[in-house]
């Protein structure tokens, strides 16, 4: 008698790890994204530029959220020897100094409906910085709805022309 007590409870316990197992591995609770987030961020040369010379970087944001969220794009450069423009309108970007990096804002803040994409567009040009060759590292972050939901680093290189 006491084995057929003990079958059924092994047979609950089978059941319940079983059920466990399956909703764990299934994705039912991992978190969605619930922010809008880079799907490229990439110069349009990968060499270095020259002095005066100047480079495309394009952006691309997707909101990845199920909501509709509000975006902002902003680079931070720690030095001034960099210039940054709107390409669409050849906008210089305004870059105040925070007393780390300079943060150029793009001028425009975008409602994006959940799943849409954004390409910005943005030229970058390398001023006289008195040295061979200088790297600098940029950082692109995405707000949204006046919170940081992204921040990704790329490198530029900037030479002197021999």
């Amino acid at each position: 008698m006491s084995f057929l007590l003990r079958r059924p409870f092994i047979y609950v316990v089978v059941a319940i790890i079983v059920v466990v197992l399956v909703i764990a591995y299934s994705g039912i609770l991992t978190p969605t994204t619930t922010l809008p987030a880079f799907t490229s961020a990439t110069p349009s040369s990968l060499s270095p530029i020259y002095i005066g010379g100047n480079t495309t970087l394009t952006a691309e944001i997707e909101n990845k959220a199920s909501t509709t969220k509000s975006v902002q794009f902003r680079i931070l450069c720690g030095s001034p020897e960099l210039k940054f423009y709107d390409k669409t309108n050849g906008t210089l970007l305004s870059s105040p100094y925070n007393g780390t990096y300079y943060i150029m804002r793009y001028p425009k803040t975008r409602t994006m409906l959940s799943g849409e994409k954004w390409s910005i567009s943005i030229v970058i040009k390398g001023l006289d910085h008195g040295s061979t060759s200088v790297t600098y590292t940029l950082y692109l972050e995405i707000y949204s709805d006046t919170q940081l939901a992204q921040r990704k680093s790329i490198q530029l290189t900037v030479n002197r022309q021999s």
